[in-house]
């Protein structure tokens, strides 16, 4: 079985039996698939459990082999704390991980990091949002490779779900007209969509 099966394996058991899912999970040798099979375990463990397996899943992601990885797969256990309400663990994982992803190299895997953290801890606040979006954009302003465009106009556009004004005062900073322009129509269409689903079908 690959990672990628054993993963998808255990995320399926999570639900039901989140204890057997865990088993599934400390299986997995890749510590990207192992984090995420974990953070599903966390996600649905018994109350006593939820803090532990989510830490099992933190450190499967600071085993990873670089700053993108170990930033970007840290998305899934932050979210798996601020679903079980463990607000403040999952704001001292997002800082750590947002310090990896800053660190990331390529500059379009340190955007697709920022962006990932993004999601995993949208309901961390208005101000870890804004963060994290002013993050991506002070990058795009040093580097316009379109992977990095993509990101900020993505982020850009989930924020506007929630506070359009400020997205469309960070998007009209944006010195780059095309991405300027992709970034505020995106905004101002209906299209715009909060962050992906993580756990549950």
């Amino acid at each position: 079985m690959s990672p990628t099966e054993a993963r998808d394996r255990a995320n399926l058991v999570a639900a039901r039996d989140p204890a057997a899912a865990r088993e599934m999970a400390l299986a997995i040798k890749d510590p990207w698939f192992r984090c995420q099979a974990l953070a599903a375990s966390a996600r649905y463990a018994d109350e006593s459990k939820v803090e532990q397996v989510a830490e099992e899943s933190l450190m499967a992601a600071a085993e990873c082999h670089d700053n993108y990885k170990q930033a970007a797969v840290a998305a899934w256990p932050i979210r798996a704390l601020v679903e079980r309400g463990r607000a403040a663990l999952a704001w001292d994982a997002l800082g750590r991980a947002r310090e990896r992803a800053l660190a990331a190299t390529p500059p379009s895997s340190r955007a697709e990091a920022l962006l990932a953290l993004l999601q995993g801890g949208w309901d961390l606040g208005a101000s870890t949002r804004r963060q994290l979006v002013e993050d991506l954009a002070a990058l795009h302003a040093t580097d316009t490779f379109w992977r990095v465009g993509r990101a900020l106009v993505n982020a850009l556009e989930m924020l506007s779900k929630e506070d359009r004004d400020l997205a469309r005062a960070i998007a009209e900073r944006i010195a780059d007209d095309r991405c300027r322009a992709k970034a505020l129509a995106g905004i101002q269409t209906e299209r715009a969509c909060g962050p992906r689903k993580y756990f549950g079908p």
